[in-house]
C-alpha cells in the first residue's frame, strides 16, 4: 500500500485528476501494480475501484500510448465488448490514464 503523501509527490495533481475524472468517495487505499514503463496503481474508494496509469514519455520514443491505449478502449466498449477495463478519463497534458479496475490475473508466457 501506498499513503496519500507519497503518491502526491509522484503525481501533485493526484486530486484534481480523480475531481476531474468524476471520481467521488473517499480514497481508502492507494496500491502499486507494476506496469513495464508505467506508473500503475490501483485507487480503491468507496464507490469503486479504479486503474490510475501514468504513461511514461522518453525523448526516443515519441509514440502516443496514452491516446492508442484510451482510443482502442474506448472502441471495445462502443461496440459492447465488457471483457476489458471500462476507459474512465485521459489527461493528454498529464499523461493519465484511468480506466475500471478488473479483477483477474497476468498472463504469463510459458
Amino acid at each position: 500500500m501506498i499513503d496519500e503523501k507519497k503518491i502526491k509527490k509522484e503525481i501533485p495533481f493526484f486530486n484534481e485528476i480523480l475531481d476531474c475524472a468524476g471520481i467521488s468517495g473517499r480514497v481508502s487505499e492507494i496500491l502499486p501494480l507494476q506496469g513495464g514503463n508505467n506508473r500503475v496503481y490501483r485507487i480503491l474508494t468507496s464507490r469503486g475501484d479504479y486503474v490510475l496509469k501514468h504513461y511514461y514519455l522518453s525523448e526516443y520514443d515519441k509514440r502516443e500510448r496514452l491516446a492508442q491505449e484510451y482510443a482502442f478502449l474506448s472502441f471495445v466498449w462502443e461496440i459492447g465488448l465488457r471483457n476489458v477495463p471500462k476507459p474512465i478519463f485521459k489527461d493528454v497534458r498529464h499523461k493519465i490514464g484511468i480506466y475500471q479496475y478488473i479483477n483477474g490475473s497476468t498472463y504469463k508466457n510459458k
